[in-house]
């Protein structure tokens, strides 16, 4: 190697070093810009920083989980808009198309741990019809930690319609926090259906939850 390709190679890896550095430097701005800031900081964030930006996704998963922790419920609006993300839009990586079921996922535990009833609604629509198993799981949570008991009506009717397994188990868990005794027959009926071992015990467990 000449001294003038020797020269151009040193010049690029230290611009390449400097570059990564200065990326570094950037996120860990951002992250502590965002992370453990005021809410109304962080719902700034989620409506107006993010969206469009695949690079920021799991700073964004953080935030939303920071939010549920917090508990304000000045955060519900924009919670309710995050847990329909990827329904509608999706971002691309690689050349390939990526969900933001994460995003979705992390903001029904959210709205769960908020534990504002009024959002029962939006987490049964994700609970009985969001494309990823993962997201309907989250939401099902959600609705327990919640214990609205407005909602169980349409959890019974998604309980007694489901034949997975993942599905059934959360269902019966959630249905035991709530403790609505209109669950009984539901529940009872899960101990005799084809689901698995753990299914049928934990159905047992949120019967014995049941306040009469």
């Amino acid at each position: 190697m000449n001294l003038k390709k020797f020269i151009l190679t040193a010049l690029t890896i230290i611009f390449v070093i400097a570059g990564i550095n200065l990326l570094a430097q950037h996120k860990t701005t951002l992250e502590d810009a965002v992370l453990g800031k005021p809410v109304e900081q962080q719902i700034k964030f989620l409506y107006t920083m993010a969206p469009n930006n695949s690079q920021l996704f799991e700073l964004r998963v953080r935030v939303i989980r920071e939010l549920g922790k917090k508990g304000n419920n000045k955060a519900i609006n924009v919670l309710m808009k995050t847990i329909e993300e990827g329904n509608a839009r999706r971002y691309v990586k690689n050349n390939k198309d990526y969900d933001y079921w994460k995003v979705r996922a992390e903001s029904a535990l959210s709205l769960g741990k908020i534990g504002n009833k009024n959002v029962w609604k939006i987490l049964i629509t994700a609970a009985s019809s969001d494309r990823d198993l993962q997201v309907r799981i989250c939401a099902i949570r959600g609705l327990g930690m919640l214990k609205a008991k407005i909602a169980v009506p349409r959890m019974l009717d998604y309980l007694q319609t489901t034949t997975r397994d993942r599905v059934a188990n959360e269902l019966v868990k959630a249905l035991g926090q709530i403790g609505d005794k209109t669950a009984f027959s539901s529940l009872l009926a899960v101990t005799q259906r084809d689901f698995t071992a753990d299914v049928r015990k934990n159905a047992l467990i949120a019967i014995k939850k049941l306040k009469w």
